[in-house]
């Protein structure tokens, strides 16, 4: 088939552009051109809808030039021409299933995202059945609201289906043309409140660490421990601040030593690795609590192969690489007695709590733990930073929790 003139793609849909004529944009409240929605991420049924939307655009380029001395009869013609050509080319029985296909299809959407919209979706059909997405009106939005509301999830969840089933509808407005507007645009469900992360206090990392894991070097059966990662793990988040996909995706080229200094590189230079944002990336020196415990030994057991993986016993999750050892360890929390706080993310917590109490710059406390560096001030601290982030590295300290040397295996496992 030939290039359609001007088919072209927009957030995974395909749309048809056509120029409008110089002696007719007068008509056209001198637009230069129409782009109009083929409603579809499959590129032959756009061609083919594509060529039937510009064969009505070009036909009425030509109604619009005929001449003014016709029959009255040519003139209604006429006059019913100057209507823009019918563009609902979506039958009207497409459903909220349809929908979400064509989203998962466009874009780089997470297995995670995608599981969670499917279990909002079937919740919304549960509820309202497989409703065309022409027939869904404000008050099937206020039922299904009732409805999850009034069940067995929690508020939060609620709110994240409903949020889901949403986004769907905006996704079939403002991308696929189903609909012209979105009925459930004033709807919503408040989002409740949270406890927010804290740092762990002393006697919470006392219990963690008191776990034969941390003083015997007892490895945990669960697959999704990762074996010696479980150990090393919480500790490199403990005196780094970094975030558990960060730690879990970590490969051996990832820790090296340079002018005698062992260090720590937080990348996504790996085909597996992927950061948060590009402020994610850094470099860290390696704390000295953690060369007494053994975490160069470890290291230099493995053998060194660069792109090898750090953990080679830890599954990585995609999308989500420390997923798994973050379900694990959150069994570990309820097992020495810890509630659903703190969790792993609170380590940064504890880190940033530490720095900004120790008063570095708020653009160093950002370098340690890879967020953002705002303003003028983290431009200077960037162009003398290798001293000054060492030293509020090795300035992390737990006064009062004592780390036992374990015995390590000869082959790390």
């Amino acid at each position: 088939m030939a290039k359609l003139p001007g088919l072209l793609k927009r957030g995974g849909v395909y749309h048809l552009r056509v120029m409008i004529p110089l002696d007719l944009r007068g008509a056209h409240e001198g637009r230069s051109k129409v782009i109009k929605t083929l409603k579809t991420t499959d590129r032959q049924e756009a061609a083919l809808r594509g060529v039937h939307l510009r064969a009505q655009w070009l036909a009425r380029f030509a109604d619009l030039r005929k001449p003014a001395d016709c029959t009255l009869s040519e003139q209604r013609i006429h006059t019913v021409a100057l209507i823009p050509p019918a563009t609902d080319i979506t039958p009207p029985s497409k459903t909220m299933r349809h929908v979400f296909h064509q989203w998962k299809a466009v874009g780089d959407r997470s297995e995670d995202g995608n599981r969670a919209c499917e279990r909002a979706l079937k919740a919304f059909e549960d509820n309202q059945g497989g409703l065309a997405v022409k027939a869904i009106t404000y008050a099937h939005g206020a039922n299904f609201r009732k409805a999850l509301l009034g069940g067995k999830l929690s508020q939060k969840t609620a709110r994240d289906y409903f949020v889901w089933v949403q986004a769907l509808l905006r996704f079939a407005q403002n991308d696929l043309g189903i609909i012209d507007r979105n009925p459930w645009a004033r709807l919503s469900i408040e989002k409740p409140k949270t406890t927010p992360r804290r740092p762990w206090t002393l006697d919470e990392l006392r219990l963690l660490f008191g776990h034969p894991l941390f003083t015997e070097y007892r490895l945990p059966k669960d697959p999704k421990a990762g074996k010696a990662a479980a150990y090393w793990i919480p500790l490199l988040g403990m005196f780094t601040g970094a975030r558990v996909s960060e730690l879990a995706q970590l490969t051996q080229g990832d820790v090296f030593i340079e002018g005698g200094e062992p260090y720590l590189n937080i990348t996504d230079e790996a085909e597996h690795q992927q950061l948060k944002t590009g402020n994610s990336r850094r470099t860290l020196p390696v704390h000295p609590e953690l060369i007494r415990l053994g975490f160069m030994r470890y290291w230099q057991g493995l053998g060194g192969a660069s792109q090898s993986p750090l953990w080679p016993y830890l599954p990585l999750r995609k999308g989500k690489p420390g997923g798994y050892f973050s379900q694990w360890f959150g069994d570990l929390r309820k097992e020495v007695g810890l509630g659903k706080y703190p969790d792993f993310h609170c380590f940064r917590h504890t880190v940033r709590t530490q720095l900004a109490e120790a008063r570095y710059p708020e653009a160093v406390k950002d370098r340690v733990t890879g967020h953002s560096v705002r303003g003028s001030t983290g431009t200077k601290v960037y162009e003398h930073t290798d001293a000054l982030i060492k030293e509020a590295v090795h300035s992390i300290r737990f006064d009062g929790l004592t780390l036992a040397i374990v015995s390590l295996p000869r082959c790390p496992t």
